[in-house]
């Protein structure tokens, strides 16, 4: 029982790193976009942009600090 618990507990660490993990993926999708955006765009969006992109990274950091806190709490053997 005690096993079968610690696997789930594992599982369920796992899981909840994926979560952060994909959030920082699409964080840095919106980045590439809002570089497009100021280097392409309306120059009138520009500033829009480069705010976008300064969110999306804020959101990107807290994401991935998310999942520095799960690891060292998975066993990855």
């Amino acid at each position: 029982e005690q096993a079968a618990r610690a696997a789930a507990i594992q599982a369920g660490m796992q899981a909840a790193s994926l979560t952060p993990l994909e959030t920082a993926q699409a964080c840095a999708e919106v980045i590439s976009l809002a570089e497009q955006v100021v280097a392409q765009g309306n120059v009138n969006a520009r500033t829009d942009g480069g705010v976008g992109a300064l969110l999306a990274f804020a959101g990107l950091q807290g994401a991935v600090w998310n999942v520095e806190v799960n690891l060292p709490s998975i066993d990855d053997s």
